[in-house]
């Protein structure tokens, strides 16, 4: 652990290297095994394929979920950074399709995301919720990022599944 000076000269101890924080944060990055692992469809996420449109779409969706089955969170890419996983996936599921491009609207994706959240019986945390989080934080006595914060409490807090949409990245939530 290293004590990191911040804009302010405030300390901030640093648990984690960026690195570390990358790999539980970050885009996963899959070997084959993996990849044949988190990317394979159970009956109910081969009919959700139905509500979607287009290669492109379906595409983005299994590696959406893929990613989400992995890391329990979302993510936005593209064909490059994802580029050996896309590989894979035509490969298993479209053969005979070229594809140049990952490029869906925010919409298609955030219906996507809802589809998943169903799929794994999830659902938003509302403002209730949020409030519940905030409450319990400051028992804590710490300063942290937002980012670990919610992911601290999402562990902390059973609230059914619930997954919690924490608040920009850069944001630091300062608890007494």
């Amino acid at each position: 652990m290293a004590e990191e000076k911040t804009d302010v000269g405030a300390k901030r101890l640093t648990i984690l290297e960026a690195e570390e924080i990358e790999s539980v944060y970050g885009l996963p990055v899959f070997d084959e095994e993996e990849r044949a692992f988190y990317f394979s469809l159970a009956p109910p996420e081969r009919a959700a394929l139905s509500q979607l449109h287009g290669m492109k779409s379906t595409m983005y969706f299994i590696l959406q979920l893929g990613y989400f089955k992995a890391r329990r969170q979302f993510f936005v890419f593209n064909l490059k950074q994802v580029a050996a996983d896309a590989q894979y996936i035509q490969r298993i599921y479209f053969p005979d399709v070229d594809l140049e491009d990952l490029d869906i609207t925010k919409v298609t994706r955030l219906k996507q995301q809802r589809l998943i959240l169903e799929l794994f019986q999830y659902r938003v945390c509302d403002g209730e919720e949020r409030e519940r989080l905030r409450t319990k934080g400051p028992t804590f006595g710490i300063r942290v990022k937002k980012t670990h914060f919610f992911t601290l409490l999402r562990t902390l807090c059973p609230v059914e599944a619930v997954p919690v949409s924490p608040p920009c990245p850069a944001d630091t939530l300062q608890i007494a």
